[in-house]
């Protein structure tokens, strides 16, 4: 398929090569007792867009602690965790699109000031997906809520916790155990 060459260039700069040596979701699960539910499937559009069939609602729209891995062609390629929706994780990672590379809607190109971690991933998804045929998904586990009771000037407060960065951590720390390295998008070192 030919792309737009601001697409094109887009994908150049800010997509990273496929692992297929990658751990596959359903042995990392495993390790995980099966938590990782599968929760949408990513659609790319020609003009590299990200749009996601939601085939969990629940795990897709509750907010709170997750943990959640993008899988390409049943290989993971990212793990993260948010102490937001799944929803709100992945349309920060749609923001990704807005690169210097691309013109915005007047015609003008982005200021390209959105995360790296958000670019990496948004133009790999699209080179894989448009360029290579393979398919994308997100797999997500809504981890427990836990709150600390502490005193405060006095004052006894309940503040949440937010739980998910121990359960990031050991996602993380049981990849690496299976692979010998992080997924290919769980650092933002260059190329």
């Amino acid at each position: 398929m030919t792309l737009d060459p601001t697409i094109q260039n887009a994908i150049n700069t800010w997509a990273v090569p496929f692992d297929i040596g990658a751990v596959s979701i359903t042995d990392f699960n495993h390790n995980c007792h099966g938590n990782l539910k599968h929760t949408a499937s990513v659609n790319v559009t020609r003009d590299a867009r990200l749009t996601f069939s939601i085939h969990d609602r629940g795990a897709w729209n509750t907010p709170g602690n997750n943990v959640y891995a993008l899988v390409m062609d049943n290989k993971i390629i990212k793990l993260g965790g948010t102490c937001t929706s799944i929803q709100s994780r992945m349309t920060s990672i749609r923001a990704g699109r807005s690169t210097q590379q691309i013109k915005n809607p007047r015609g003008g190109y982005h200021k390209g000031k959105g995360s790296v971690t958000n670019k990496r991933t948004h133009y790999t998804i699209v080179n894989e997906v448009i360029c290579h045929g393979r398919t994308c998904h997100v797999y997500a586990w809504k981890v427990p809520d836990h709150e600390v009771h502490l005193e405060v000037l006095g004052r006894h407060v309940t503040q949440p916790v937010q739980t998910y960065l121990a359960y990031e951590s050991a996602i993380f720390s049981i990849y690496e155990d299976m692979a010998g390295k992080m997924p290919i998008l769980c650092s933002n070192v260059p190329r």
